[in-house]
């Protein structure tokens, strides 16, 4: 058997013995600051961990708490899934991104981008409508995103907030 073969046989027996569609579902995964320009890490990283709320994909880069740097999910075999998790203020979980969060970001970004920088969006779309209206349709049911557990604590999460 090929390896591609011997993987995609080993996914498989992995989700029938499972009942959540997503490896990750409810796990609690560790990312860590990557270094350089190949997305390097290195054992003195400034690691996160986050808790996916739901049976759902995660991505394998998020941004940091200031997004001033990229982070990668790391250690996937030390993920340990934890659906009773409670978890506390201040701590970033994985949720759903609604439809309508996703259109209102793609609004902020479509105004920020109309006519900024070296690949303006007015340059390719003929309104800001149309601009908006072409990004949003590449939103999908279960899309992540990450919320901030609000002081009050789980399950309140913080309102997203965008540059």
């Amino acid at each position: 058997m090929g390896f591609r073969r011997s993987i995609m046989s080993g996914m498989a027996d992995r989700q029938k013995t499972s009942e959540y569609r997503h490896p990750e579902a409810f796990c609690l995964m560790t990312y860590c600051e990557v270094t350089g320009e190949k997305d390097e890490i290195n054992e003195t990283c400034e690691k996160e961990v986050l808790w996916n709320t739901r049976d759902g994909v995660t991505p394998f880069f998020i941004g940091n708490k200031a997004e001033t740097r990229s982070m990668k999910h790391i250690d996937w075999s030390g993920d340990v899934r934890k659906k009773d998790h409670i978890p506390q203020p201040g701590d970033r979980v994985f949720m759903d991104l609604s439809k309508e969060d996703y259109i209102a970001y793609t609004k902020l970004k479509v105004d920020k981008m109309w006519d900024e920088g070296e690949f303006k969006m007015s340059d390719h779309f003929e309104s800001k409508e149309q601009a908006i209206e072409s990004l949003s349709s590449s939103w999908q049911e279960g899309m992540p995103c990450v919320r901030v557990v609000a002081k009050e604590g789980w399950p309140n999460v913080e309102p997203e907030v965008w540059d």
